[in-house]
């Protein structure tokens, strides 16, 4: 009997002491978009925060193509041991439903790791559009069936899904304009090409400052720093249209759990840093903070989510 506890505390000796080695190497962290736009720069900025948390580098390794689909299908298919993960925005859960073949599932071939951070979205208009808040936007849009179009960076986008939120739950005729990026639809949203768009706060305040646009609500839960006196969707009476930019982490499905249990620890840590919520703050973003298991279930329901709406709107990309 002695001789066999001996044994298995040998054995559990040995299995703790080859999780405490991880990581061993430096992890590559995947990108499935070019460099510059808001997930590149939040994954290189939570790279560079957990680095030390872990001991060992984070490189980030831009991979593009196909809305994100095809970086996103090689941390899918790599080795679950920890070594490759991939750097998550709302495309990752959108694009499952929104592509034909996007290449991969969520819940099949991944695990949630850790958010990272989240931002609000503003719905501004034109100000030569006559409404002043949200439930004027609505009244006006049902006034005036096909006659209000609005403007988004790309098809898929959580610019134009948000807003593909807003007409599906309100019902509403309205007509959507793609553009190749978000900096032109905001361009003709200006010039009164188009009368309404969903951005970024912080992209969009220079306009807003300048009186060149109208913020009419942010689609948190609550007011955000960046934009004190926009009220938020909840306070302006849509609750159902909270629809955040979020940065996060995941892993192949089948990853230890001793590993995913370590990366979110790095994380949290990195969060609670004054010198990150800084550099976050910069970009309109503040910590988005929960352990892996609720962040599992958080992916699995924004593609629940998302589906719906898509479905709805009939949009999908080949």
């Amino acid at each position: 009997m002695f001789r066999l506890l001996l044994v298995a505390l040998v054995v559990l000796f040995a299995g703790s002491a080859a999780r405490a080695e991880y990581p061993e190497r430096p992890i590559r962290l995947i990108v499935p978009f070019a460099p510059g736009g808001g997930g590149d720069l939040q994954a290189r900025l939570m790279a560079s925060a957990i680095s030390p948390h872990l001991g060992q580098p984070v490189v980030v390794e831009n991979r593009t193509g196909a809305g994100g689909n095809i970086g996103t299908a090689v941390v899918a298919q790599s080795e679950p041991d920890g070594y490759t993960l991939l750097a998550t925005t709302p495309a990752f859960t959108i694009n499952e439903t929104l592509y034909t073949r996007p290449g991969y599932s969520v819940s099949r071939d991944f695990v949630g790791v850790a958010p990272w951070a989240t931002s609000p979205m503003v719905l501004v208009v034109n100000p030569r559009l006559p409404v002043n808040s949200l439930r004027e936007l609505v009244d006006y849009i049902r006034a005036n069936p096909g006659r209000v179009s609005y403007g988004s960076g790309g098809v898929g986008l959580i610019t134009h899904i948000g807003q593909e939120l807003l007409k599906y739950s309100q019902r509403l005729d309205m007509v959507h304009v793609s553009y190749r990026g978000q900096a032109p639809a905001i361009t003709d949203l200006i010039a009164g090409q188009v009368q309404m768009s969903m951005d970024s706060p912080f992209s969009s305040i220079p306009f807003i400052r300048s009186g060149q646009l109208r913020a009419l609500a942010t689609t948190g839960t609550q007011r955000t720093d960046t934009l004190p006196e926009v009220p938020s969707v909840v306070e302006a009476g849509f609750p159902d249209l909270v629809a955040t930019i979020w940065y996060g982490m995941a892993a192949p499905a089948r990853t230890p759990q001793a590993v995913i249990a370590r990366l979110n620890a790095a994380v949290q840590a990195a969060q609670v840093q004054a010198e990150t919520q800084r550099a976050m703050a910069q970009n309109g973003a503040a910590p988005f903070v929960s352990d892996a298991a609720t962040h599992a279930a958080f992916l699995r329901s924004e593609v629940a989510r998302w589906a719906e709406v898509i479905r709805a709107a009939k949009v999908q990309v080949e």
